[in-house]
Parts: structure tokens; sequence; C-alpha cells
């Protein structure tokens, strides 16, 4: 009987997983957003990448650009779009963050350092 007790609590917790399993899937795309000022320095980041665990550092501006990549190779294309200033492209800022480690197109990465 101890054995069956012990059968049917471990049919009770898979169940229990199975049901629970998407809530706990992970994210589909890890995701940067860096702030830069109105002249164009790298002023801070916040990034969450694909295990959820987040990251930020720095002052926040109304002036970003956020990098979206997908978790799952295959699973889309990473995206880029920006807010910033008129005086400021986009391909300035990639290259700003870039200087620091953080290549646009590619997953994102946390380079922010206080």
């Amino acid at each position: 009987m101890k054995n069956f007790n012990a059968f049917r609590f471990a049919i009770v917790i898979m169940a229990g997983l199975v049901i629970t399993s998407p809530a706990l899937a992970a994210r589909s795309d890890s995701v940067s957003v860096a702030w830069f000022d109105t002249a164009g320095n790298f002023v801070g980041q916040q990034y969450i990448p694909c295990s959820g665990t987040g990251f930020v550092g720095g002052t926040q501006t109304p002036y970003t650009l956020r990098q979206s990549y997908p978790c799952v190779a295959g699973d889309g294309d990473p995206d880029i779009s920006d807010t910033l200033p008129a005086n400021i492209t986009e391909a300035q800022a990639c290259y700003t963050l870039q200087l620091k480690g953080d290549v646009c197109g590619r997953p994102p990465v946390y380079v922010w350092t206080d």
C-alpha cells in the first residue's frame, strides 16, 4: 500500500508540472533598451535575457535604442527600433554600443557599467 500511495503522489506531481509548465516557459526574446542623452552619450541600459533575470543601470531617458533577439534560433528576426533625438542616427547609437561590446543585430548583452 505504501508503494501505491507513493505512485499516486508521483502521478499528481507530474500532472501538476505538465499543467504549470507553459507558465514557466522561457521568454521568447532577449531585450536590451539602451538610453542615450541628447548628445548621443550612452547613459544607461535595461537588459532582460532569455533566462528572464534582468539587469538595469544608469539613467533612464526618453532617447532609446531597443534591441530584441529571438531566444530560439529561427523563431523570428532580430528587431531594432529607436526613439533617438534627430541629431543621432540608429547607426551612430549602434556604433556606440558596439564599442562597449554590444553589436546590433546579434543577441544583446548587458554592457552598462556604473
